[in-house]
């Protein structure tokens, strides 16, 4: 069995392969308390044996058996079958392997196991997804977390518009399968980071961290338009409706969620198939709060106006920025210190204002040409304050505080500001 030996804080991906390697494994594993209940069995198990609860007399020979460490044999029955096991103590739980399965051959490593053993508490099995006990471990956690790095937490809740006909025309063995690979569809489209987790029968939690709703809603746009054009075996195409809301750093997480349930069941009265977005959150909140001065530029998410190119380059030019403040802050910093970051700087906004053009060209931006008289201006007004900083005619300050100031700053936020509605409907329309 290809487990590693890892504690429960491992990241979100190793522990799914290590949970993946018990459920999957072709010989038929079961992982019983050191009372004798049953914590999970794997899909082989379940295949050949259904579900699997220990009585009292099975439970007192199991607790006799498995009062040592090591392994050991034992006998009993299940399902009118005589059952020969081997069993191999773990830390805090024992893994039956019956001795019929050939294929369990090679030894057992108990450190190997308890890692699993020990996540399978917050796995669900059937789907592959978290469960909701796990979840509510979680959201406190990140709830906490948002509020001391001011860093914004939303949540995708999601339903499946066919749920009722699935429910009704596939038995739970099928259906589970096909959840599986929706989970599975899911995982492969979000980061790493985010979370999926089983929020009901075929409904589930996406914990999105580090998004506010603008950047949760372009999560839940991917979402949905990968599982529309994927296949799900065997029943075809499904779609999805999400419910997208950013905490607003002073609600109760049940209101929280009466909003995403709110937002999810109107996706689904309108037809399905779509998004539809809570348009409020603690990031708006912490960007207004946040002072914009030469000595900081600070990236925000409302800053983002959801088009990819132009959030990235946007980006771009604060690292930049404050590359050129740091360096004019250093010791003795003149003209020639600060060369190269003002150079990479005035060059990028340039390519960033022929680029942008070229965008909202295409989507027939009503004001292009005052934007392009706008961005013109500036770019002379950088190159000649250049020269003049080059010639020791205008002080340093004058240059860093007009590039980080009014070319980064307030361009962005105020004149750009103004096209970020019709990039958003394009993304959404697209």
């Amino acid at each position: 069995m290809n487990m590693v030996s890892q504690s429960w804080t491992i990241d979100p991906p190793a522990r799914l392969a290590l949970l993946e390697d018990f459920l999957s494994y072709p010989a038929a594993l079961a992982l019983l308390d050191l009372d004798g209940r049953v914590a999970a069995t794997n899909d082989a198990f379940r295949e050949r044996f259904g579900a699997f609860e220990t009585d009292p007399v099975l439970r007192d020979l199991f607790c006799g058996r498995c009062a040592a460490t090591g392994e050991f044999a034992l006998d009993f029955e299940l399902r009118s079958q005589r059952i020969r096991a081997r069993g191999v103590r773990l830390k805090h739980h024992v893994l039956l392997a019956p001795e019929s399965d050939k294929q369990i051959e090679t030894k057992l490593a108990p450190g190997q196991l308890e890692p699993a053993a020990a996540a399978l508490s917050a796995f669900d099995p059937a789907t592959r997804a978290w469960n909701r006990a796990h979840f509510d471990q979680v959201i406190e956690l990140e709830l906490a977390r948002s509020e001391t790095t001011h860093s914004p937490l939303s949540v995708l809740l999601v339903d499946i518009d066919q749920a009722a006909a699935l429910q009704a025309q596939l038995g739970g063995g099928v259906l589970n399968e096909v959840m599986r690979q929706l989970v599975q569809r899911l995982r492969v489209t979000l980061r790493g980071s985010d979370l999926v987790f089983r929020w009901g029968e075929q409904r589930y939690a996406i914990v999105v961290a580090s998004a506010g709703y603008r950047r949760a809603e372009i999560v839940a746009e991917k979402l949905r338009e990968a599982v529309q054009h994927s296949d799900f075996l065997p029943i075809g195409r499904l779609t999805l409706s999400i419910g997208v809301a950013e905490h607003d750093g002073a609600e109760a997480t049940m209101n929280w969620f009466a909003r995403l349930d709110a937002l999810s069941r109107r996706a689904l009265r309108a037809g399905g198939n779509r998004v539809v977005v809570d348009r409020r959150g603690a990031s708006d909140r912490w960007a207004a709060q946040s002072a914009q001065g030469v000595l900081q530029l600070r990236w925000q998410e409302p800053y983002e106006c959801g088009h990819e190119l132009i959030d990235d380059q946007h980006r771009e030019l604060f690292r930049l920025a404050n590359n050129l403040i740091d360096a004019s802050l250093q010791r003795g910093a003149g003209a020639a210190q600060v060369a190269t970051p003002l150079d990479e700087l005035i060059a990028h906004v340039q390519r960033h204002f022929a680029d942008e053009e070229q965008v909202l060209a295409a989507l027939n931006y009503a004001d292009l040409v005052e934007h392009q008289r706008a961005h013109a201006a500036l770019v002379r007004r950088a190159i000649q304050m250049k020269s003049m900083v080059e010639a020791n005619t205008v002080p340093l300050e004058s240059i860093i505080r007009f590039l980080t100031q009014d070319v980064v700053a307030r361009h962005l936020l105020g004149v750009d500001a103004a096209f970020f509605p019709l990039l958003r409907t394009a993304r959404r329309r697209g």
